[in-house]
């Protein structure tokens, strides 16, 4: 997300929340994560939430905490940090595979019916359907469409 936070004579500067959220992470000590960046333009506030592993030193906490302020205050940028508990993680669970979802048994269903009821060609006309229909209303409804269809017709005028 795009946070803006002030607006010149030359434009308007933003700043990307993502980018500052992997930019504190990086240079967060081994085991802490800033896991969201928002900011208040009109106050140049920056709210940092990082998660840090449980137990951990608050004295360690309080000298990440200052560090981090250190980096931003040349700019102007206030920084406050929310910070949350990790716990120790558990061993993940072993991953399903897809034919364990339902969706995955709703899909293989309607293909069967599909099959049975349309036969191929009934299918591959459908999809065609499908896409051609897709294609027309990216063409009419998007900006980059709009923009396709102007250069192409600024070509034939050519």
């Amino acid at each position: 997300m795009l946070f803006l936070w002030k607006t010149t004579r030359l434009g308007k500067i933003w700043l990307d929340g993502e980018s500052l959220r992997r930019l504190v992470t990086q240079r967060l000590p081994e085991g802490y994560v800033c896991q969201e960046a928002s900011f208040v333009g009109d106050q140049a506030l920056l709210h940092l939430f990082v998660s840090l592993p449980e137990g951990e030193d608050p004295q360690k906490r309080l000298l990440c905490s200052q560090r981090v302020e250190s980096w931003f205050h040349p700019s102007g940028i206030k920084v406050q940090i929310h910070w949350t508990e990790r716990r120790p993680e558990e061993p993940a669970s072993p991953a399903k595979g897809i034919w364990k979802t339902p969706l995955f048994w709703a899909a293989a269903g309607a293909a069967v019916v599909a099959l049975s009821q349309l036969g191929f060609k009934g299918i591959l006309r459908s999809v065609l359907a499908g896409v051609f229909a897709y294609g027309a209303a990216w063409v009419c409804l998007t900006e980059d469409g709009k923009k396709l269809v102007q250069s192409i017709t600024k070509e034939f005028r050519r």
